[in-house]
């Protein structure tokens, strides 16, 4: 039941894992949560603090939000 507790913790006071500091260290997964087509995993730094990442389930697999909204990314050569 602990997890869920966190889980639970987690989506009421998780910031972006995008703005994570480097001090903050490794961070462990502590699971995931549907909201519509979204999904957050969520993890938990070493401090305690509670961080996510979105990810949207697509026929391809879990792909990051920035792909989902932008598509995939292309490689561009500079000139």
């Amino acid at each position: 039941m602990e997890k869920q507790d966190d889980t639970e913790e987690a989506m009421k006071t998780a910031m972006s894992i995008e703005s994570m500091p480097a001090e903050a260290g490794p961070a462990e997964y502590i699971g995931k949560e549907r909201s519509g087509d979204r999904t957050y995993l969520l993890y938990r730094d070493k401090q305690g603090m509670y961080w996510y990442k979105t990810v949207f389930k697509t026929m391809a697999g879990y792909i990051s939000e920035y792909e989902y909204i932008f598509g995939p990314k292309k490689n561009r050569r500079r000139r």
